[in-house]
């Protein structure tokens, strides 16, 4: 079960660094118990968040990987999956349109 529940080698390698897999439910734990998402976020970071419980599990399941029956991802994703529902990437604003792209025209 080890070897399964590691990321980036095949089953039954040994040898070299092998990060940790975090499983769906651990995760699912996480969220619930540091009260990241839904209606009473504001744990760790102190803010709301933007995304409700199950939004933030279709994040996670969206970079998810199957080991046998299990579904999983490597902790270095969770950890940006985590970063990205607490902070998530601030949408930039659409540049303003020019004043003659709107029909207005200028006369000196």
């Amino acid at each position: 079960l080890q070897a399964m529940l590691t990321a980036g080698e095949p089953p039954g390698s040994r040898g070299g660094d092998r990060e940790p897999v975090i499983l769906r439910p651990l995760f699912c734990r996480f969220l619930l118990g540091g009260k990241i998402c839904g209606a009473d976020s504001g744990g760790f970071s102190g803010k709301k968040s933007n995304y409700k419980y199950h939004e933030c599990m279709t994040l996670f399941d969206s970079h998810a990987m199957r080991f046998g029956a299990l579904v999983g991802m490597p902790r270095s994703s969770v950890v940006r999956v985590i970063c990205g529902i607490i902070a998530p990437t601030p949408v930039a604003p659409a540049p303003a349109p020019a004043v003659g792209a709107m029909g207005l025209t200028m006369e000196l």
